[in-house]
């Protein structure tokens, strides 16, 4: 994991990362990066709840022969 500069304000944090995955079923065994994020309240000084958020088309949809193409072209003409 690589993380960014989180976000704090008041009992929430948000830390941006990305994940550095590899896996014997996606792209062959390459290392892939999915972008995420962590949120976090904390209450008396310890975290009370965490939940991440990722893209999973990222993980996954992006990574599958025909379809990751289609994604990856619909992303780049609308980003």
């Amino acid at each position: 994991f690589d993380f960014s500069e989180s976000v704090v304000h008041e009992d929430s944090a948000a830390i941006p990362w990305v994940m550095h995955l590899r896996h014997k079923r996606i792209k062959k065994g390459r290392e892939i990066m999915v972008d995420g994020i962590s949120h976090l309240r904390i209450r008396d000084g310890k975290v009370c709840y965490h939940r991440d958020y990722f893209d999973a088309g990222q993980l996954l949809y992006e990574n599958l022969p025909l379809v990751g193409r289609i994604i990856r072209f619909i992303k780049g003409y609308a980003g």
